[in-house]
């Protein structure tokens, strides 16, 4: 399921993990600190993909290992990043 980044909460995650959802949730400014730490990962390096679609190239970067935000019961987080959509 794809959710608007406001329900990024760790209690909604967690329903949804306990249920056996997967979620895809958009990054918002809720979530400063995982933010910056995404463009100051990516930032610097090339995308780890590239899908050309209608002539547009699409660029992704993506990493399963980012810090979770205060409250998420989770090792780690991961980012799929494309400054198309973001």
């Amino acid at each position: 399921m794809e959710v608007d980044g406001t329900f990024a909460t760790a209690a909604f995650l967690h329903l949804a993990g306990e249920l056996g959802l997967a979620v895809v949730a958009r990054l918002k400014e809720n979530l400063p600190e995982l933010a910056a730490a995404v463009e100051e990962r990516f930032g610097n390096q090339p995308p780890a993909r590239v899908h050309y679609q209608d002539r547009e190239r699409i660029e992704i970067w993506e990493a399963d290992d980012f810090d979770p935000w205060e409250g998420l019961r989770w090792e780690t987080v991961r980012v799929v990043y494309c400054p198309a959509t973001w």
